[in-house]
Order: structure tokens, then C-alpha cells, then sequence
């Protein structure tokens, strides 16, 4: 196995250095004013913001619209956060049922610990219970936002495509009636001429 040339240099403390390069420390920098450096990082901040709020970076008429792209609707909404949010919400929502471990004191000091805890965990349970109850119900009311928010989205993504093909096949009936007056008139003017 090779060793890197710092692993070779540990074990060799006494081991000869070679010198460093003579373009290893750059001197032509110019100088930074950190005034103008403030400067330059406001405007941009500035200007990031200004175009972030104009009015083509809006969901309704963004990349994810469908009227403004013709494609596929995006969500604007990452449902795997969500999902992981809501998992340690959940997890934490049984707050004041369980004695905790206590894994940092040792043994005799630890059944000691978790014994007084329990007891004042349960000289706690007139506030403990109301708030897991809370917590579970604000859980379930969140799931159930967070899968009718999927729902809808897909019916949405549904509507879309239906109206996607329904105006494809209004364009599509459209050209090609415009595409019989056209032959229509074509075989006119070859009559009139011919």
C-alpha cells in the first residue's frame, strides 16, 4: 500500500524538506475593500430579490404552469420534507408517556434517575395528557392535509392533461379543416386558371 508524501513525512521527522516553489504564494493580488466587497454583495442580494419578485417567477405563470409551458405541472410542494417532518413530529408527539433512558448516567445512578423522572412525569400527567392529545390530533389533521393536498394534485395534473388533449384535438380538427378550404380553394384557382 502506498503512503501519501504527509504519511511518509510523519514517519520520518528528521527527513530532509524540499523547498517550496517559487510561485506557491501569490503576491499580485489586488487589494480587497471590504467596504466595496459589502457593496458588490448588497447589489447582487438587490438584484437576486428584484428578480425573484417579478412578476414572471410566480407559480401561476412560472415553469410550472401549464398555460406557460405547455408541459407538465410541477409541484411546488416537497413531499418527502413534508413526509420527514412529520415523522419526527410524530415520534415526538408521545411527549411525557415514556420514562426516558437516561443512557448518560451510569448504572445505579441511572435506576435512580428514571425512578424520580417517572415520578414526576406522572405528577405532570394533568398537562402531559392534554398536549399529547393535541399533538396527535394536530398529526392526524396534517396527514390528512398532506394527502388531500396529493389528491388534489392529481386531479389537477389530471384536468390538465385532459384539457392538454382536448385542445390538441381542436387544433388537430381545425388544421385540418383548414386544410379542406385550402384544398377547396386550391382546386378553384386551378379550375379558373386551367
Amino acid at each position: 500500500m502506498l503512503d501519501s508524501p504527509a504519511d511518509q513525512n510523519q514517519g520520518s521527522p528528521s527527513g530532509p524538506t524540499l523547498p517550496l516553489p517559487a510561485n506557491f504564494v501569490e503576491t499580485e493580488t489586488p487589494e480587497i475593500s471590504v467596504p466595496e466587497l459589502l457593496a458588490r454583495v448588497q447589489e447582487e442580494v438587490a438584484r437576486r430579490r428584484k428578480a425573484d419578485s417579478s412578476p414572471g417567477n410566480f407559480p401561476a405563470s412560472g415553469p410550472g404552469s401549464y398555460l406557460a409551458s405547455g408541459r407538465r405541472s410541477r409541484s411546488y410542494l416537497d413531499y418527502g420534507i413534508i413526509t420527514a417532518h412529520l415523522g419526527i413530529a410524530e415520534k415526538n408527539a408521545l411527549v411525557g408517556k415514556h420514562v426516558p433512558n437516561m443512557k448518560r448516567f451510569p448504572g445505579p445512578i441511572r435506576m435512580v434517575a428514571r425512578l424520580l423522572g417517572g415520578g414526576f412525569l406522572y405528577l405532570l400527567r394533568m398537562i402531559t395528557n392534554p398536549q399529547r392529545e393535541f399533538n396527535h390530533a394536530v398529526l392526524i389533521a396534517l396527514q390528512a392535509l398532506q394527502d388531500g393536498i396529493r389528491q388534489l394534485e392529481k386531479a389537477h395534473q389530471h384536468a390538465l392533461d385532459d384539457l392538454k388533449g382536448r385542445q390538441l384535438e381542436e387544433i388537430r380538427k381545425a388544421l385540418q379543416d383548414q386544410q379542406h378550404r385550402l384544398d377547396l380553394f386550391l382546386d378553384e384557382v386551378r379550375r379558373k386558371a386551367g
